[in-house]
């Protein structure tokens, strides 16, 4: 949800939150603050404020509505067509699986990723965090090798490049993000 749909939703909140706490009122017979709204109702400057409200309510309600059905894209992806029809791999499902396969290579405590298809194939950037035991060269020679393997062979993409970048060696174990 980006910041318009959160600013709308706390606007929205409020504005049902201030109606709910004068249904409550009113069914307690506390009608004091209930009248003082009927009463600007009786007024024209009333009427405009309550139907001004009221549009803007309405079209967020709308807005809601929307967000809440909209049909999500699945984003970039990779596409490869066969004789049986269209294949669609996310470019979000192919970063997830670089990013565990490169976490699961011995030597490495976290890793992080992102790819891009450019015109060559499948561009992989990952960065890693290695255990002080770890070899650099070693491991990520075995890094890069997994990655552009994986690519081809479960992704069917060839990998045009592959960089390591070591961000840190460290022993400690953080979760990946």
């Amino acid at each position: 949800m980006g910041f318009f749909d959160r600013a709308v939703l706390v606007v929205f909140a409020l504005v049902t939150t201030v109606a709910s706490l004068m249904l409550l009122l009113a069914v307690f017979d506390v009608t004091g603050p209930l009248n003082a709204v009927l009463a600007g109702l009786h007024t024209v400057n009333g009427r405009w404020l309550t139907g001004i409200i009221s549009g803007i309510v309405f079209l967020i309600s709308i807005r809601f509505f929307y967000v809440a059905f909209r049909r999500t894209s699945v984003g970039q992806a990779l596409v490869r067509e066969n004789d049986l029809g269209e294949v669609r791999v996310s470019i979000y499902a192919v970063r997830n699986l670089m990013r565990r396969v490169a976490a699961q290579t011995r030597g490495v405590r976290e890793a992080r990723a992102e790819v891009e298809m450019t015109p060559g194939g499948l561009a992989v950037h990952t960065r890693l965090v290695l255990s002080p035991d770890a070899s650099v060269p070693e491991t990520t020679e075995l890094v890069q090798k997994a990655l552009r393997d994986t690519a081809s062979e479960i992704v069917g993409v060839k990998a045009a490049e592959v960089n390591v970048d070591v961000v840190n060696i460290s022993a400690e174990v953080r979760g990946s993000r």
